[in-house]
């Protein structure tokens, strides 16, 4: 199977096979790491990740729908994308407004595993559309940082639920992911929409969750978290541009 696959899908292979790993060893990260220190760095690391790569994704998302659907109703209407991250934020915002409200600590569990495996789900397919193997290498390492603070918060509010169940669930919804969008192509407007919910959906997250709250974290971790990656942004950037 893998000999029929492109290079480009093979390194997709191997980065979510990656990210699901880490997913699966996030506990013992958690329990080997000094805590404030990574969490911090891999916080600035996921902001820079939003601000200066999947923003801009956003805007080129939005050109190939366009482009993709010339004879579209409404041709008026032309931010098609940018109000699917917007349902993409408020509707992991109602899920975890939601689960919040619920007292028992299974149903509040599931909720929070089942948005997040949604998401997982669209990233999976999502690192099959990458094809330069530096932007593919530098995602990897930003939705790994990203996934360590997600699986922080649920190993740290449901331990038992999530090592018995969570992280395989989140791991194999990657794959999942993957191997929907591998097999079926989906078409550019349905990737388009689909990149906007996930850019709602961390957004909220790097809103709600990913900046450090003055009694947790360390600022100048954070910080450098954040410009450290957007350096490998820019420096990714100048080297497609000019190499």
């Amino acid at each position: 199977v893998l000999d029929s696959m492109s290079f480009a899908h093979q390194m997709s292979l191997v980065a979510v096979l990656l990210m699901a790993t880490v997913h699966i060893m996030a506990a013992r990260m958690d329990r080997a790491l000094e805590r404030p220190q990574w969490l911090s760095i891999s916080k600035g690391l996921s902001v820079a990740y939003v601000l200066v790569h999947l923003l801009p994704e956003l805007a080129e998302m939005q050109s190939e729908w366009l482009e993709a659907w010339p004879d579209r109703p409404l041709r008026w209407l032309d931010r098609q994308v940018y109000y699917a991250a917007l349902v993409g934020l408020l509707l992991a915002l109602g899920l975890d407004r939601i689960s919040s409200r619920k007292r028992s600590a299974a149903p509040r569990f599931w909720l929070h595993t089942s948005s997040f495996a949604i998401y997982n789900l669209i990233i999976g397919g999502f690192a099959l559309q990458i094809e330069r193997p530096s932007l593919l290498i530098l995602a990897t390492i930003a939705f790994g940082a990203h996934f360590m603070v997600t699986d922080h918060g649920l190993n740290r509010q449901h331990p038992r639920a999530y090592t018995h169940y969570g992280r395989w669930v989140l791991a194999g919804a990657i794959l999942l992911g993957w191997i929907i969008a591998l097999a079926t192509r989906p078409h550019v407007i349905i990737v388009a929409g689909l990149t906007g919910l996930l850019g709602g959906g961390i957004l909220l997250d790097v809103i709600k969750e990913e900046i450090p709250k003055k009694q947790e974290g360390r600022f100048a971790l954070f910080v450098g978290g954040a410009l450290g990656y957007g350096c490998l942004l820019l420096v990714e950037r100048y080297l497609r541009v000019h190499g």
